[in-house]
This record gives C-alpha cells, structure tokens and sequence, in this order.
C-alpha cells in the first residue's frame, strides 16, 4: 500500500484520477496509472519487477519504475508498504 507521496500530481492522479499536475503524454497512457495501481496492491519492492515496469534498485534503499526516456516513479519500501513516491525526470 502507498501510505506516502512525495509527489502531488501523483498523489491526485492516484486519489481522484486528476492528471492536472503529471505530463500531458503521460497522462494519456495507461502505463502511470498502472504503475501506481501495481505499487499500491504490492507488500514488497520486488513486487513491481513485472515485465514492462523496468524496475531497478537505486541507491539508498530507494527503487524506481519506468515511466518513459527519462521519467520514472521512485519510492521506498518500509515494512509492506511504499513511501516517498515521486515523480522523477532523470535528465
């Protein structure tokens, strides 16, 4: 379960399905909102190491999804649930 976002168009996307405050593109495809659906019904990082996620370790403990190029979701895991979930453009 996501218990915490670091991002706020995220966390509306997630919560009311808003996408005012996520890129246009990736608004339109299902691929974020999956993504977020996927984090929150997982207990465990490894969870999300489904194919089409690109999921990877990152340092510090932290993890990170494939959104598109260069954007990402990140977050960590503590206990069975998600924390600091951000909304990350690499470049």
């Amino acid at each position: 379960m996501i218990k915490a976002f670091r991002h706020k168009g995220l966390s509306a996307l997630f919560s009311t399905g808003s996408a005012r405050k996520v890129q246009p593109k990736h608004a339109k495809r299902p691929h974020l909102t999956l993504t977020l659906t996927a984090l929150s019904a997982a207990t465990q990082a490894r969870q999300m190491a489904v194919p089409g996620m690109r999921f990877h370790p990152q340092h510090g403990g932290r993890y990170a999804a494939w959104v598109d190029e260069s954007c990402r979701v990140t977050f960590r895991f503590e206990g069975e649930h998600a924390y600091e979930v951000r909304y990350e453009d690499y470049h």
